[in-house]
């Protein structure tokens, strides 16, 4: 999860004729590094014993993270010479990261509600 954080804001601050050769849609590709982001933000909350309401509320807690995350990314864009800040491109984090919880609920509700159970019954 480190290394893929560190390549999206790396990615996110580099002039943006760096991926020229690389591109797709550019909307498509925040939609999909975000989506993909949540699932590691996701399981991170999920694991950590640290912060409860991380754990306890880990859909809302990785939602919320990647949608002020994006948010940033956006923000400091405005720096980056080359680059703009475009709420498109954070709507479509914010949709990836959506889309990533919805993939996420049916399959992980019930354990998220096991491991928090299992944690107030130690």
């Amino acid at each position: 999860m480190i290394i893929y954080w560190l390549a999206v804001t790396i990615a996110n601050i580099l002039p943006i004729n760096t991926f020229e050769k690389y591109q797709l849609n550019d909307k498509l590709e925040h939609y999909l590094v975000y989506l993909v982001l949540t699932l590691f933000i996701f399981f991170s909350c999920v694991l950590q014993k640290r912060i409860a309401i991380l754990r306890t509320h880990p859909f809302v807690s990785a939602f919320l993270f990647i949608a002020f995350y994006g948010m940033l990314n956006e923000l400091i864009q405005l720096y980056v010479p080359g680059r703009f800040c475009d709420v498109k491109d954070w709507l479509a984090d914010v949709a990836g990261a959506l889309t990533g919880i919805v993939l996420l609920f049916p399959f992980f509700s019930k354990a998220v509600k096991i491991l928090i159970h299992n944690d107030d019954s130690d």
